[in-house]
């Protein structure tokens, strides 16, 4: 059915959030970008059910080089929710002459950029991230958080964390993701609910 099942008693960790016993991963619903202006992954906030969703990227490719990567909450109707969206980012950068540990704080309208560093086009240039996303139905803040990894376009290896918030009472169903500029030529998106 598209679960994780586990033997009662066992469990394991995503990200840091264990799933066992009686918890499951469901795959709600997945998209693969093929020179895609955007990828909108919808209609799968179901608060009744899941506690949270898990989001994966996988091997996702710019078409126009040094790209960022950017995020927007949607509406029940496929809108993006509009407001300011708060929060930080630490990454660190492995390149030629050590490693740089840098913050930041952002505050943006209406998305967030989730990666620093600008993704590449170049041979093993990608990004790939594990995200969770904490609906609204509840409270009136959406909680958001990234962790991502890969090759930018100069060729450094990154690894960045983002998380964000967005307070709205307009309730969250769906997420997009697109660059700053040009099209995503390829990459796989996936978001489970977790029970």
């Amino acid at each position: 059915d598209g679960g994780i099942d586990l033997a009662s008693g066992k469990e394991f960790s995503v990200n840091g959030t264990a799933i066992g016993g009686s918890n499951q991963m469901v795959l709600l619903t997945s998209a693969t970008a093929s020179s895609s202006a955007n990828i909108s992954l919808t209609d799968f906030v179901d608060s009744s059910t899941y506690n949270h969703y898990f989001i994966v990227g996988q091997n996702i490719v710019p078409a126009s080089d040094g790209a960022d990567f950017r995020t927007k909450f949607l509406d029940e109707s496929d809108n993006p929710i509009t407001g300011t969206y708060v929060g930080g980012q630490f990454y660190y950068e492995l390149n030629n002459t050590g490693v740089s540990n840098p913050t930041a704080n952002q505050s943006s309208t209406d998305l967030f950029r989730t990666t620093i560093g600008d993704i590449g086009t170049g041979s093993n240039e990608s990004l790939n991230f594990t995200a969770r996303l904490f609906d609204n139905s509840s409270v009136s803040t959406i909680y958001y958080h990234q962790d991502s990894m890969g090759r930018m376009s100069d060729g450094d290896m990154h690894r960045d964390w983002v998380t964000t918030a967005l307070s709205t009472t307009t309730v969250v169903d769906g997420i997009r993701f697109e660059l700053s500029t040009g099209n995503i030529a390829s990459g796989k998106f996936f978001v489970y609910g977790v029970k």
